[in-house]
């Protein structure tokens, strides 16, 4: 029986069916994961590897502490979490030693990136206000720049959600729109995330069905914002040069894409909406990464806003979000 007796068979096939189950539990955490976060943690467990194999250094704890050492020389506590996250989904739990270490390492960079860290400036509603403005009688290039500015607003979008929206992404619903983000940094099922926007009647945001309804008229093919000149897609980078662009044409000099959506975080904190909620509007995925992006405000703690006498202590900066990528500059849209 080439190399065993009858006998062998259901033992075999035993040993087959352990295999297979054992296969199932060493591949579930992995598969149970979002498509995009299991592709980053595949990537980042070869990266360790190769880094191990190339020092010599055996597949164990230890070497992994002198690998994210190393790596936070250069990286930031992002990635570091990552090459955590990573290793943990590929071995058993960490001895409490390791996970002690690794936690104080990626702490220590944390401390050291909130030292030099600059948030970008808050817009307001009267700087988007102002940009809205320019929709009347404009050229529909300059249409597309106010609406994209506009939804990000009441949408509190990132640059690359912007970039991603189709028009069955939008939905008019009897008293709000509905608009559906793809991809979404805390929707670790990738079935992307529902926002809903009200428009008050009759104030300056009341015009985004208008402008939605004739920019559907005048734009091409399936995105919502597409290239002016041939309907592709536009890139986050891209998005945020328009924006960047547009603030500058109504003579605001220090803002940025993602000056839209602190600004409408810190709008809806004013208004007396709960962080919970501001957290699910704006999609983020921990409250750590939404409280940065709050600042302290006399509404938020139920006092009225009043006027301020003197020089204000919260500086803004010019600084935009690193995730939208290096703006694309003298290139038209």
């Amino acid at each position: 029986m080439n190399g065993g007796s009858c006998n062998d068979i259901p033992l075999r096939s035993a040993q087959g069916r352990i295999y297979r189950h054992s296969t199932k539990k060493l591949v579930a955490p992995l598969t149970s994961k979002a498509g995009s976060t299991a592709k980053a943690y595949t990537a980042e467990n070869a990266k360790r590897i190769q880094w191990m194999s190339r020092h010599e250094l055996p597949q164990e704890e230890g070497a992994f502490l002198l690998y994210l050492a190393e790596r936070s020389i250069s990286q930031g506590s992002s990635s570091l979490s990552k090459s955590l996250a990573a290793y943990q989904l590929a071995h058993d739990a960490l001895t409490p030693d390791t996970q002690r270490f690794a936690t104080e390492l990626i702490r220590t960079r944390k401390r050291k990136e909130s030292e030099t860290r600059r948030q970008p400036a808050v817009a307001s509603l009267e700087e988007i206000n102002k940009v809205i403005e320019l929709a009347k009688n404009a050229d529909p290039k300059t249409e597309r720049d106010v609406l994209i500015t506009l939804l990000s607003w009441t949408a509190l979008l990132r640059a690359s959600e912007v970039s991603e929206l189709k028009w069955t992404d939008l939905v008019r619903h009897e008293n709000c729109l509905e608009v559906h983000v793809r991809r979404a940094k805390n929707d670790q099922e990738a079935n992307g995330r529902s926002t809903f926007v009200t428009y008050e009647e009759g104030s300056d945001l009341d015009h985004g069905y208008i402008l939605l309804a004739r920019w559907k008229v005048r734009a091409k093919g399936s995105y919502v914002f597409p290239n002016h000149n041939d309907g592709s897609k536009l890139s986050p980078s891209a998005i945020s040069s328009i924006t960047k662009r547009i603030f500058e044409s109504v003579g605001i000099f220090n803002k940025t894409h993602h000056s839209i959506r602190r600004g409408a975080a810190n709008a809806m904190q004013a208004q007396g909406f709960s962080r919970d909620q501001i957290k699910a509007k704006g999609r983020w995925r921990s409250d750590g990464g939404v409280a940065r992006y709050l600042v302290d405000c006399p509404e938020a703690q139920g006092i009225p806003k009043l006027a301020i006498i003197g020089t204000s202590a919260n500086k803004e900066s010019e600084e935009g979000d690193v995730d939208e990528g290096p703006p694309v500059l003298e290139k038209e849209f």
